[in-house]
């Protein structure tokens, strides 16, 4: 993969990943605060059912303001058996009893009924003198629809963001790799037909230079013999400092010297 579209890569993945963060965190805020609402207005319906201890089929309502009264509400009796103005049936199962029975407390829990979404809170309460559990449920169909129709306008927005970031990036990249491409046309202004003895293309806007290469050709067209110039074969990699790889790194020295033409090059001194 070219140096370029990995720079775009990079850009999109990273908008993308912050973008996501945003949008769970902005879903999961209004979730809460919808859904928070219904729940109040149960705990407010539950809390003047408390006040009388008794209720009936149709029990203590709360303002409008407040939410209004349940639209479904249920009386469960220790032996299973119901009661319910509407005719609607909630489920009842092991918990509904033992809060029946008064051996559980006041707790809240969402079901499915039917096509119903439903957010309900059983309670213990007394029925005509016996002990019994009343259940309130409030629909959540209309908080999940409005939901839906976040998570599909998020969903968009995510995606034109990445798209957006990978089109920047890729603006960017440009702007990055023009230097590389500067260098090349210099290269192949300053050597010619030599150039690609010196360049070799690597990816994309990207070239591997040959300084070793690129230094024997300046020396030849300065006039030296090809048998007067010696490249040492040592890996710089492992002996020496790089400024790229190493921060902070060490300093170089560099020593040049003429020898006369009457003398026996240094070099060649040391492998005698």
């Amino acid at each position: 993969m070219s140096l370029r579209k990995r720079l775009s890569l990079v850009a999109a993945l990273s908008v993308g990943i912050a973008v996501l963060i945003a949008i769970v965190v902005c879903y999961m805020v209004v979730r809460n605060q919808l859904e928070d609402q219904v729940t109040s207005a149960l705990n407010d319906q539950a809390a003047q059912v408390m006040q009388t201890g008794t209720v009936s089929l149709a029990p203590p309502n709360i303002p409008a303001s407040a939410g209004g009264p349940a639209p479904y509400v249920q009386i469960v009796l220790p032996n299973g058996d119901t009661r319910s103005a509407t005719g609607f049936q909630l489920p009842v199962d092991q918990h509904v009893l033992n809060v029946a029975n008064q051996e559980a407390g006041t707790y809240i829990t969402d079901l499915h009924v039917g096509a119903n979404h439903l957010r309900v809170l059983t309670m213990q309460a007394s029925y005509q003198g016996v002990p019994a559990a009343l259940q309130l449920a409030r629909p959540l169909n209309g908080i999940d629809s409005i939901l839906q129709d976040l998570r599909l306008i998020l969903t968009v927005l995510l995606a034109a963001c990445i798209a957006l970031a990978a089109a920047l990036g890729r603006v960017g990249a440009r702007r990055v790799l023009r230097p590389l491409g500067e260098v090349a046309e210099a290269a192949t202004g300053t050597f010619g037909d030599q150039a690609p003895s010196v360049l070799e293309p690597v990816s994309d806007g990207q070239w591997r230079f040959d300084l070793w290469a690129a230094n024997r050709l300046v020396l030849r067209e300065a006039g030296l013999a090809d048998a007067n110039i010696h490249v040492t074969d040592v890996p710089t990699g492992d002996q020496f400092f790089s400024h790229r790889a190493q921060q902070p790194c060490g300093r170089f020295a560099a020593i040049a010297r003429l020898d006369r033409p009457d003398r026996t090059p240094h070099h060649q001194k040391e492998g005698r």
